[in-house]
């Protein structure tokens, strides 16, 4: 078996001064890949990495990367940060006012989530360093409270979640909370139409649309869903167009050895007659989810 070759780059030119807990990666422009990362410092800190445009991710030559920090935030959490993840770019106001007309590449931010130890899900924008902005810049938009440390964070199935609705966007988020369970997250973005003496706006809102904390007695390090759409008839036996929007969720419980899965019905994307049917047979089939897997 042929063996990995290791090579080694400081990427963050100013280390941390506690543990670094987790890392993204994230490609911002056919040129431009920025590092984000945090620690148990509650450092977030991000690089920039020029590249060239024709270079995939398995191409780069990391021996020739000049990085550079384009940003260090030491204020916002309270804690470690230990997960970060991206949605992607925000949409544009139809009539492009929140790209502000630039015509750059990245003239709209990128959305990053971060969680932390002192139990905040947050959400920022980071619009990366070009043109007369020489560095990164990041703006806080919304947070929210969750029961324990924000361990993991995973934007579930975009097929399925990413679609556009009245001038904006939604996702869900499937969250591993430590000592608080698994959770279940819906963001919504909404646009503000510009009036005559302001322009368009981004709005964000996080609300907890499921929690899961039964056999949950130790640590929830993580947690996986798959996504199913069903017509209604799919257990009635007969053919019905009603859709029911579930998830199937396993998240595990660290000391006591167990991995937990467990079913969530998407009421505000299914048909609600359907989602009565699909709901009782659940109840019959969740008798047993806490069960301990060999």
């Amino acid at each position: 078996m042929p063996e990995l070759e290791h090579r080694k780059i400081n990427v963050h030119t100013t280390s941390f001064d506690l543990e670094a807990w987790t890392i993204l990666a994230l490609r911002t422009s056919k040129t431009v890949l920025h590092v984000f990362s945090g620690g148990d410092d509650s450092k977030l800190i991000a690089s920039e990495l020029q590249l060239k445009s024709s270079q995939t991710h398995a191409e780069v030559d990391i021996h020739n990367l000049q990085p550079r920090v384009v940003f260090r935030d030491m204020r916002t959490h309270s804690a470690g940060i230990i997960s970060i993840t991206s949605l992607g770019q925000p949409p544009d106001h139809p009539t492009g006012a929140l790209s502000d007309g630039v015509g750059l590449e990245n003239s709209l931010p990128f959305i990053i989530l971060t969680g932390s130890y002192d139990e905040h899900l947050r959400l920022f924008h980071f619009f990366p360093a070009q043109g007369t902005q020489p560095m990164g810049k990041l703006e806080l938009h919304s947070e929210l409270k969750t029961p324990g440390g924000v361990w993991r964070i995973q934007a579930l199935d975009a097929d399925s979640t990413d679609k556009p609705i009245s001038r904006g966007k939604e996702w869900l988020l499937l969250i591993a909370n430590h000592t608080g369970g698994a959770h279940i997250v819906r963001v919504v973005l909404s646009l503000t139409q510009p009036g005559a003496n302001d322009i368009a706006k981004w709005h964000y809102n996080m609300t907890v649309e499921a929690s899961f904390t039964a056999g949950h007695e130790s640590l929830v390090y993580a947690a996986a869903a798959r996504y199913e759409e069903f017509d209604s008839g799919y257990y009635k036996g007969w053919h019905d167009s009603s859709k029911v929007k579930r998830w199937d969720v396993v998240s595990t419980s660290f000391y006591d050895k167990k991995i937990c899965n467990w079913s969530w019905i998407d009421r505000a994307r299914s048909n609600e007659s359907a989602t009565r049917d699909m709901e009782a047979r659940l109840e019959a089939e969740q008798s047993n989810t806490t069960d301990p897997v060999d």
